[in-house]
């Protein structure tokens, strides 16, 4: 049998940039990292990053710093990080009829809308056509015209309806409680990834198993649940949607992003009960837009709109959210 130099059988590791990585270990501390208190996997993390990579070294940068680093002066990186943002919306209140709140958020700035609708036409007004980055999004079929390489479904929505699917028939539960194993291991990993402890490509070789392991479950016969049934084919549906944070630098597997944004919105609905005019409507969306953005971007919320109130009284230009604070 082929031996690597530590005289373990190849078959058992994995070859990941250079970087060798016992099978049964990196699965063993998965499992355990995803159960531990946050000090405890840092610690075990540490301890396996020592053990399989005996030499000293450094966090990588990101792949397009590292060709900018490299690049001729004058030259751009012709392959720049994944352009990416997060879409959610939630329920909304205007002139007691019901409406639709919108978030579009990115890492440099955050978006509100409200619309009476919550369908294709609304979304287009959020997201022009001529984008084509990443929109990581829950699995709301206003959302499926996205080819799938250009979506990420947000994992966390997955886990929920996952644990939905414990309380139906047995055959349900073993299907979930096996489909959630892997999430479990596949989320350790991505914890590594963000610690800096494994590159992209590490990434992409230690979710193989994990990926061909769900494969097989979405690939088996149809379940005899309703909900579980659903959930199984739309997954088969979009399967390559459920791994472009793996392989665009920048995307994340979640759409937190846009649920932490859509948080005091969704408080303010419930203490104002929404609004009373279309006037008041665009109000809530200019300054959530503008607190957000604020917030993202390290600006003082309250120096921002008395300069953006004192530039209209004078007839002037009004600061601009992306100036360098």
């Amino acid at each position: 049998m082929l031996q690597n130099q530590a005289g373990t059988p190849a078959a058992d590791r994995y070859a990941a940039g250079g970087v060798w990585v016992r099978r049964d270990r990196a699965h063993r501390a998965a499992t355990t990292l995803s159960h531990e208190r946050s000090g405890d996997r840092r610690l075990l993390a540490d301890r396996l990053r020592a053990a399989d990579q005996p030499r000293e070294r450094r966090a990588r940068l990101p792949a397009h710093q590292r060709r900018a680093r490299t690049a001729p002066p004058g030259h751009p990186d012709p392959h720049p990080p994944a352009t990416r943002l997060h879409v959610d919306e939630t329920r909304w209140r205007e002139q007691n009829q019901g409406a639709w709140l919108w978030v579009l958020t990115t890492p440099q700035a955050t978006y509100f809308r409200i619309d009476r609708s919550r369908g294709r036409a609304a979304f287009d007004a959020l997201v022009p056509a001529r984008y084509c980055g990443v929109v990581s999004s829950d699995r709301y079929g206003v959302y499926h015209h996205l080819p799938n390489h250009r979506r990420q479904l947000c994992w966390a929505h997955l886990i929920r309806d996952l644990r939905a699917c414990l309380l139906g028939t047995d055959a349900a539960q073993h299907w979930a409680t096996s489909v959630l194993g892997q999430v479990r291991a596949m989320f350790a990993y991505w914890q590594w990834y963000r610690r800096a402890l494994i590159d992209q490509i590490q990434l992409q070789v230690l979710l193989i198993p994990i990926r061909a392991a769900l494969a097989a479950l979405l690939q088996q016969t149809r379940l005899d649940d309703r909900a579980a049934e659903t959930l199984r084919a739309d997954l088969l549906r979009h399967w390559d949607a459920l791994w472009t944070f793996s392989r665009a630098e920048g995307v994340e597997p979640t759409n937190n992003a846009a649920k932490r944004a859509i948080r005091p919105a969704v408080l303010w609905r419930k203490i104002s009960f929404g609004t009373q005019s279309t006037e008041g409507s665009r109000f809530v969306e200019r300054l959530l837009s503008v607190v957000t953005t604020c917030r993202q971007r390290g600006r003082a919320v309250f120096a921002t709109l008395r300069a953006a109130i004192h530039a209209s009284w004078q007839n002037q230009i009004p600061p601009t959210l992306f100036a360098t604070p």
